[in-house]
């Protein structure tokens, strides 16, 4: 196992050493790294993470209040049910 994790680091660092050889000169001289279609393939992906991430976020706010929705619901049938005020637990206050 620590030979795996020391070719790993090996081959780590000799990765950027490679980078740091080849992309660090050809950016001062003022090359561009990536070609016209690396370019617009960054493009495609940071616009589907940026939408993944938008509908997760989304996804995640309608289930909360959803959930907290429910709850309130559920104290309430049950104060109903009993006739009696039902004081909300710590996890139904919040």
């Amino acid at each position: 196992m620590t030979a795996m994790i020391v070719g790993l680091l090996l081959c780590l660092a000799l990765s950027v050493a490679v980078m740091s050889l080849v992309a660090i000169p050809a950016r001062r001289e003022g090359r561009e790294i990536l070609t016209a279609r690396g370019e617009r393939v960054v493009v495609k992906v940071r616009e589907g993470a940026d939408g993944a991430a938008s509908r997760t976020s989304d996804l995640i706010s309608s289930a909360t209040s959803k959930r907290s929705g429910s709850d309130k619901a559920a104290t309430l049938a049950k104060g109903a049910a009993t006739d009696k005020p039902v004081t909300p637990t710590k996890r139904q206050a919040s």
